[in-house]
């Protein structure tokens, strides 16, 4: 037996190494771009150089001038608040640029690296709380856990590990303290806490472990002693938080963030289908990222969480008997763990690299239920064992290898036609118009592209819509045109809500001025946009007009007045990563 478990083990490390060494290909995406951009030339509207999570202006004059310059669009809320207290986890990005260099791979080993990490801190916490021959089981759907993929392989992500593995280190230092009565425990836990909390805010997830052994009484001590039990850990969160606050960390205007505290209701009404969708992802394996892309399967992903519960409810129960008291209450302890760490992290939407945490009592009750239903006979423990092995199993493999693939072919679609666009690098450099952009990653972070490749940052770099329609572009004026969306509406997309929620609508007659233009509603359905007028207040010979085709920016020349023509649509990264995955 112990053999077999040591074996379970080396095919748990084999695995979590050889999939994670799947995401090498990913490179450098997205918010990469942005924040390896800050720490080699800074970008002081969103904060000091160890500020990198800090996705808006400090305060709402540098978001006006990164509204008024860009390369956030013109919709923007000028209180828009996006910022998240990682400082440790901006260290560790700068460690990678100025000490390993310019050798995106050993940034990435440095990622899987921590990875590692957190698979010996789980096999730990397994064999504290599992039967033993269940241990290693479990540590095997842990590492595989597609969820996990994204943590590990996308560089602006690998906070989630950064604050994961001090936080569970902490939660194990508790165990020893209260099982073990160890106390070093006590005050190193506090410390590894502290040092999780630097890191993110996914240690918050973790950290609902300590609160879940007290609530579920797994010693069986009476209520005064789990209560006193908690105060380190309080004596750790309540300061943070209140320093959290009071930098002004947090989120507020967005429809993809909602702070809890600062807009309750709205994370209220926001959280159970969030919450759903997450809990089918877990039990169900099918990608919560959908929620994202398709907003007309929501009530199907929160209905698999419903059924996905209810299923695992009935496998739990079968299992129960087969373990001893003692396993029980741990198992049921990961159990509360599981449901509490998901808490936290449906204040963004659903995503499945929001599971890290979650996924390490997911992964230990899934691993306790297979090895006590292994041998059992009737159709119950049959469907269990088949369920189980396909979802949590088999399911999550592919991902590790295709999605690295698809993340970065959209990537390298941005990068490669921002980069080698068909406008020369000097009129990119000046005040750059684009009409209509496919999507967020071709007009807002297309500027980061062009700077992480050299080139200078714009003077100005700014954009109409990213609505995903054509467009008629009317020169109503020589100086002024107006745009309609052809078939639907602005700021319908998750990506366009996410400068500004549905809650602060845009109606008619709304203006804003920003470096190259005056921008007015004229005219919108239930505050979202279908019209626009810009006038601008450059001459137009000095201002690089462009768009979206043939997949690469190109020179836009305007109609004569009067004119009309058809800016048609072109797919961007994100439209072209779901059809490449089936999603549309």
């Amino acid at each position: 037996m112990r053999g077999r478990t040591t074996r379970f083990v080396a095919v748990a490390f084999v695995l979590g190494l050889g999939l994670s060494l799947c995401t090498l290909s990913l490179g450098l995406v997205v918010d990469d771009w942005g924040q390896i951009v800050r720490v080699k030339h800074g970008f002081p509207e969103l904060g000091g150089p160890y500020d990198l999570y800090r996705f808006s202006g400090v305060d709402v004059p540098e978001m006006e001038r990164l509204i008024f310059t860009g390369p956030y669009p013109w919709w923007t809320k000028p209180d828009l608040r996006v910022g998240f207290f990682r400082p440790l986890s901006s260290l560790l990005i700068h460690f990678d640029v100025k000490v390993l260099g310019d050798r995106p791979n050993l940034w990435h080993l440095h990622s899987i690296a921590w990875y590692l990490a957190l698979i010996v801190l789980a096999l730990m916490l397994y064999r504290r709380a599992l039967p033993f021959a269940a241990a290693p089981i479990a540590l095997v759907f842990f590492a595989i856990d597609d969820a996990h993929w994204m943590p590990v392989g996308w560089l602006a992500n690998r906070n989630s590990l950064v604050s994961a593995v001090p936080a569970l280190g902490g939660v194990l230092l508790h165990l020893r303290w209260r099982e073990d009565g160890w106390r070093p425990g006590l005050p190193l836990s506090m410390a590894a806490y502290a040092v999780a909390l630097l890191g993110g805010e996914s240690a918050l997830g973790a950290l609902a472990f300590v609160v879940a052994y007290e609530l579920t009484n797994v010693r069986g001590d009476a209520v005064g002693r789990r209560a006193s039990a908690l105060l380190p850990l309080a004596a750790v969160v309540l300061p943070w938080a209140v320093l959290y606050k009071s930098l002004g960390y947090g989120a507020h205007g967005s429809a993809i963030y909602i702070d809890p505290f600062g807009e309750p209701l709205e994370y209220l009404a926001a959280a159970p289908g969030r919450y759903l969708a997450l809990l089918g992802s877990v039990t169900c394996g099918i990608a919560s990222d959908l929620w994202m892309f398709m907003a007309k399967a929501r009530w199907f992903l929160s209905g698999l969480g419903v059924v996905g519960a209810a299923v695992f409810v009935v496998f739990v129960r079968r299992a129960r008997q087969h373990w001893h008291e003692r396993h029980w209450r741990h198992v049921r302890w990961l159990i509360v763990s599981g449901l509490l760490a998901m808490s936290p992290v449906v204040a963004t939407f659903p995503a499945d690299r929001l599971l890290l945490v979650p996924s390490i009592a997911a992964a230990g009750v899934v691993g306790a239920t297979l090895y006590a239903l292994w041998e059992e006979a009737g159709r119950v423990p049959k469907v269990a064992r088949a369920m189980l092995l396909v979802t949590q199993g088999l399911m999550p493999l592919p991902a590790w290898v295709a999605s690295p693939l698809f993340l970065k072919a959209s990537a390298n679609y941005v990068e490669d036609g921002i980069v080698g666009s068909g406008v020369s690098d000097a009129a990119l450099a000046g005040d750059v118009v684009m009409l209509t952009a496919p999507d967020p990653f071709v007009g807002m972070y297309g500027s980061f592209a062009r700077m992480l490749h050299g080139a200078p940052r714009p003077r100005s770099w700014q954009f109409l819509s990213y609505a995903p329609y054509s467009h008629r572009l009317t020169r109503v004026g020589e100086a002024s045109v107006e745009l309609e969306v052809l078939g639907g509406h602005m700021l319908g997309t998750v990506f366009e809500q996410l400068f500004r929620a549905e809650r602060y609508p845009l109606e008619p007659g709304f203006t804003v001025t920003v470096a190259t233009m005056k921008v007015t509603v004229l005219a919108a359905t239930d505050g979202q946009p279908t019209k626009l007028r810009a006038d601008f207040t450059k001459p137009l010979a000095g201002l690089t007009l462009v768009q979206w085709k043939g997949a690469r920016l190109e020179p836009l020349e305007l109609p004569e007045v009067g004119a009309s023509t058809v800016l048609e649509h072109e797919l961007g990264p994100v439209d072209r990563l779901m059809n490449a995955a089936g999603g549309r």
